[in-house]
């Protein structure tokens, strides 16, 4: 159904407060608050954009996380394609809010410039990627339901 894009954009934004524990809203039910994606970020750079659009951007980033995350993850290309892996990975996770995956990714940047070992990392970071785009996901259809 045809949607107005300031209306989606406040309903998904209110939705999305920033990062909090859970708190009851004003029907006693829980509301969950994001851990992985900063709300007001998504605001800012999202706003009056359609929900088409906005679903466009989703599954992009969706893909780029797992894309270069599997990359990293498997760690068999040169030192020097692995950095921009992890490099690209935090641009597109600083794009959407996501702080706690591009400051982890790059931490494994910084690793592979410095020829040190970062699978513990990698295996930090596909568990966190997981956790962010599914928490995105999940919210951004939520707030379409509203």
């Amino acid at each position: 159904k045809p949607l107005d894009k300031a209306t989606f954009l406040t309903t998904v934004f209110n939705w999305l407060p920033s990062k909090a524990d859970a708190v009851a809203d004003q029907s006693g039910e829980p509301s969950h608050r994001l851990e992985f994606i900063d709300a007001q970020h998504l605001a800012n750079c999202w706003s009056g954009l359609d929900q088409e659009t906005v679903e466009e951007i989703v599954q992009l980033f969706g893909k780029e996380i797992k894309d270069r995350v599997a990359v990293l993850q498997k760690n068999d290309q040169a030192p020097i394609d692995l950095r921009l892996h992890a490099h690209s990975l935090k641009g597109a996770d600083a794009n959407v809010g996501a702080n706690s995956l591009a400051d982890s990714a790059a931490e494994i940047e910084q690793a592979i410039l410095n020829d040190h070992s970062f699978d513990q990392m990698a295996d930090n970071l596909t568990e966190l990627s997981a956790n962010t785009l599914r928490e995105l996901e999940t919210h951004i259809r939520m707030a379409q339901k509203r």
